[in-house]
């Protein structure tokens, strides 16, 4: 059975999502489309690759994660999954096809999730992981069921940068659907490289008492 799989980044680090992109070009199944939400405020226009099906917005100014996101999921076209991914990951070869058995396989996932390993020399496809329900929300690299995801409202615009996974997260259940992780499903994150060049901690506080408002 044919799927169609879109993907969206949003970028700060050009460099990292260089990276990003060379491990999207070795998987096992290539994305039908490629959404870069270009926040990196170069001044020249973003590389695309031309091995993958790459397709550039530039908004000229940093949206922040969760606009980006919101912007993203707007503008991408029909799919039967759809994955978000930060710029400062890497993936392991089976990425797309470990989510695809993933949703195939559990008929209340809603959301398939890697695992993740935060040393390079660990990126390797692990034969003994096991599919396990996340107890916790990680929004690093998340694929999700693109018509549950067309059901969930835009991450409100009070919440600039953080908590955005936890408003799908808080959705997904809302609707009956779960999230899985495929723990040999394995990702590399290089953990806040993004955080940090957009300087954006001092809104970490302030999102989490927002999200608290409008979540209940």
């Amino acid at each position: 059975m044919e799927v169609k799989y879109n993907v969206i980044i949003p970028v700060v680090n050009r460099k990292l999502a260089a990276a990003l992109l060379d491990s999207i070009a070795a998987n096992t199944v290539i994305p039908d489309s490629i959404l870069i939400i270009d926040n990196s405020l170069a001044p020249r226009a973003f590389p695309v690759d031309a091995r993958l099906p790459v397709e550039v917005i530039a908004p000229g100014e940093r949206l922040g994660v969760n606009a980006s996101w919101n912007l993203g999921i707007r503008e991408t076209g029909e799919c039967d999954y759809l994955a978000i991914l930060n710029d400062d990951i890497v993936l392991g070869r089976h990425f797309f096809e470990k989510n695809i058995h993933t949703f195939r396989e559990y008929s209340d996932c809603g959301v398939s999730c890697p695992g993740t390993v935060f040393d390079m020399a660990d990126l390797h496809d692990n034969i003994h992981g096991r599919t396990i329900r996340m107890k916790k929300r990680e929004g690093w690299a998340f694929s999700f069921q693109y018509s549950l995801l067309k059901t969930i409202p835009p991450i409100p615009a009070d919440l600039v940068t953080f908590c955005g996974d936890d408003w799908f997260w808080k959705h997904t259940h809302l609707k009956g659907f779960l999230w899985y992780k495929d723990t040999g499903n394995i990702v590399y994150h290089k953990v806040g490289a993004a955080v940090k060049e957009l300087g954006v901690r001092p809104h970490l506080k302030r999102d989490r008492a927002t999200f608290r408002r409008i979540a209940g």
